[in-house]
């Protein structure tokens, strides 16, 4: 168990990602942070959903915030856009 748990570009290549997720509030004493593309339009190759504000919203999200990431660019969409939200640990 840690305090905080993160997860960065994971969740979006999961059908559904909620095991995982529950998994690392399970794990984390404080947060449990997730970081991944956002509403993209075209998936790309290995991502298997897109993580959109409603997914997000229905876990409840201690913060929420959407970024325009230097990090990551969509090859497609006009606008790469990534969320950070952190959920409340459980452990």
């Amino acid at each position: 168990r840690w305090d905080l748990v993160m997860c960065s570009h994971t969740i979006e290549h999961i059908v559904d990602p909620l095991p995982l997720i529950r998994e690392c509030q399970r794990r984390a004493r404080r947060w449990a942070l997730f970081y991944a593309p956002f509403e993209e339009q075209n998936l790309i190759t290995g991502h298997l959903r897109s993580i959109t504000e409603d997914f997000v919203k229905s876990l409840q999200p201690l913060h929420f915030e959407v970024l325009t990431s230097p990090g990551w660019q969509h090859p497609i969409d006009p606008v790469s856009r990534t969320v950070l939200f952190v959920l409340e640990g459980r452990a």
